[in-house]
């Protein structure tokens, strides 16, 4: 993942790129034994907290590098990120600013990063509201799948402290494998 974080926000990734790096994870983790094929991928990238595997995702890390990337940019007043802005701007082939513009878009924000006079939102703000957001997004997905979401389902609906029922999965120093069948042992009994 490290590696891959160097290169956003200055090599233009696909998201159909980047979905397949991340069908090429799951496939690996599958291939070992940490994840099941048929398991929900949204338990995997929502965090441990919220009763998931807090997996990072190349898409999310690809937003998440983008909107800061942009951000610093937006509002540096350095000679090489000036050149950047004003190509970002005004350039062809720039990308930057436009990733930037639809992952806000699809967040309900408005950012106008092309004048930074505007900007009233720090990058450790932003970075707290983007993993908030994408966590309620896997969240919401997860409890509408009719027999992955039933455990948190009844979480909420019972009114069962989340964190003490979700404790076991991070505090009892299991194994992969023998977290995962806990999980499924869990979810059979309810």
């Amino acid at each position: 993942m490290p590696l891959l974080i160097y290169t956003f926000g200055v090599v233009r990734w696909a998201r159909a790129e980047l979905s397949r790096l991340d069908e090429a994870t799951r496939k690996i983790m599958a291939k070992h034994r940490s994840h099941h094929p048929r398991a929900s991928t949204q338990r995997l990238y929502m965090s441990r907290g919220r009763g998931g595997r807090g997996l990072l995702g190349v898409t999310t890390m690809h937003d998440r590098t983008i909107i800061l990337f942009s951000l610093t940019i937006a509002r540096s007043n350095d000679q090489l990120h000036n050149i950047i802005k004003s190509h970002e701007i005004g350039g062809n082939n720039a990308f930057l600013f436009k990733a930037a513009s639809d992952i806000f878009e699809e967040m309900d924000m408005k950012v106008e990063l092309k004048n930074p006079r505007n900007l009233q939102i720090s990058p450790a703000e932003l970075k707290k509201q983007r993993k908030a957001f994408e966590q309620t997004q896997l969240e919401k997905a997860h409890l509408q799948k009719p027999l992955h979401g039933k455990f948190l389902r009844l979480l909420n609906e019972k009114g069962y402290s989340k964190r003490q029922s979700l404790r076991f999965l991070s505090a009892a120093g299991l194994k992969m494998s023998a977290r995962n069948l806990c999980s499924w042992l869990n979810f059979r009994l309810r």
